[in-house]
């Protein structure tokens, strides 16, 4: 149900997801909505198996579903409506779930975001620095109400740019020794392979964490987004 790497308006994107174990609660969606909206989300549900993966599923179903129906909703009201869904669903299946989740708003000059996630990495193509973004807000199906949690967070963006979004799994894989593979690493990653096509840059990156460590023990998700014009 994930997508193939794609062309969004004047942006590539390009994505993969590495489960731990045979179904993954790393969960990503790239899309133009019937209204022409172009969207990115991406997040990561506590747990991993098959009931991470139900609530993966529907929380990608339910974003298509109000997306396509509603134009011109803020990152934070998607959220806000979604997290209703997924509450009420996490309380129907009985298990004990939540989730992080970003939804990011794609426009000819600017990123519109929302959502509490891991950092959002901004590699700029005029001088080949990396801007950190963290994020804002609350958890999705912690509460059935986070109206007011979320706070959108607008970024420019210039022709060139590469922005790079991830779950966990990247970042807190171990090696032998019990170090995790870290943000540094994950940066100097991001910049080594930054010349290349996006989806080798994905394929590298994911490369590189395999390689640091001992064994995996989370799902993996690396998502590049490069603004082309």
């Amino acid at each position: 149900i994930l997508p193939a790497n794609d062309r969004l308006g004047n942006y590539q994107v390009a994505a993969l997801m590495l489960p731990a174990e045979e179904v993954g609660g790393d969960y990503y969606d790239f899309f133009e909505t019937v209204s022409g909206e172009q969207w990115v989300t991406i997040g990561d549900v506590s747990g991993h198996g098959v009931e991470s993966g139900l609530i993966m599923m529907m929380t990608q179903t339910s974003i298509i579903s109000v997306l396509n129906t509603a134009n011109g909703l803020l990152p934070s009201k998607l959220l806000s409506s979604i997290n209703t869904i997924i509450r009420n669903n996490i309380i129907r299946l009985d298990v004990e779930r939540y989730m992080t989740l970003m939804a990011v708003h794609l426009t000819n000059s600017s990123l519109l975001l929302a959502g509490k996630h891991t950092d959002l990495l901004v590699l700029r193509s005029s001088d080949l620095s990396v801007e950190t973004v963290s994020t804002e807000g609350t958890w999705i199906g912690i509460t059935d109400d986070i109206e007011g949690c979320m706070k959108d967070i607008e970024i420019t963006i210039n022709r060139g740019d590469i922005i790079l979004l991830y779950t966990d799994g990247a970042t807190e894989g171990k090696n032998f020794s019990g170090e995790m593979f870290g943000d540094e690493r994950l940066i100097k990653s991001f910049k080594i392979h930054s010349g290349l096509p996006v989806n080798e840059i994905v394929q590298n990156m994911l490369a590189d964490i395999l390689e640091f460590q001992q064994s995996q023990d989370d799902d993996i998700t690396l998502l590049v987004i490069k603004k082309i014009f």
